[in-house]
C-alpha cells in the first residue's frame, strides 16, 4: 500500500488532472476529482455518499482502494485487495434491524470463506470523524497487509 499523497491528480483515476477546489464535484465530496470521475461517481455507483467519502479519503492517503466491487455474490462498498479487506459503510438500519444483521453476518462469512475480512464502519464516523477514521483504517490495513504478505 502506498502512503504518499497524490497531488494534482484525480483521486479516483489518478491520471487526469484534478479540478480546482472551486469545482462543484470536488466540493460535493470534499476531494479533487476530474470531471469524468465526478460524473461517474455521482451517477454510476450504488454506494452511499458516506462510502464514497471514505473511499476518497482512503485514496487521498495513498490506499489502492476500489469502490463498489462485486465478488460474484454481493457488491462491497470498498475493497482493498492488497490487505484482503472489505469495508462496508453502514447506515443505522444495519445496527437496529435483526434481519439486516443476519444478512450482514451471512455476507461476512461469505467474504471470510474467500479469504477477506470485513470492516463495518458506521455512517456517523464518516460524517463526523472522517480524518480519524481514515487514520485508523490505514493503520489496520498496514498491519493486515503485512500479515497477508507473510502468509503468501
Amino acid at each position: 500500500m502506498r502512503t504518499r499523497r497524490p497531488s494534482q491528480h484525480c483521486l479516483h483515476c489518478r491520471t487526469a488532472p484534478a479540478e480546482t477546489a472551486s469545482d462543484r464535484s470536488s466540493l460535493q465530496f470534499e476531494f479533487a476529482l476530474c470531471n469524468n470521475c465526478a460524473k461517474k461517481i455521482q451517477s454510476g455507483y450504488i454506494s452511499t455518499r458516506e462510502a464514497i467519502k471514505l473511499y476518497l479519503s482512503l485514496r487521498a492517503e495513498g490506499v489502492n482502494a476500489e469502490l463498489d466491487k462485486s465478488d460474484g455474490y454481493k457488491t462491497i462498498d470498498i475493497v482493498v485487495e492488497s490487505a484482503r479487506i472489505h469495508i462496508e459503510v453502514d447506515a443505522q438500519h444495519h445496527h437496529h434491524d435483526d434481519e439486516q444483521g443476519l444478512t450482514d453476518l451471512q455476507r461476512m462469512i461469505h467474504s471470510l470463506n474467500d479469504g477477506y475480512h470485513t470492516l463495518r464502519i458506521p455512517n456517523p464516523l464518516v460524517n463526523k470523524k472522517l480524518k480519524k477514521t481514515t487514520e485508523f483504517i490505514v493503520k489496520y490495513l498496514k498491519l493486515t497487509e503485512t500479515k497477508v504478505r507473510k502468509a503468501s
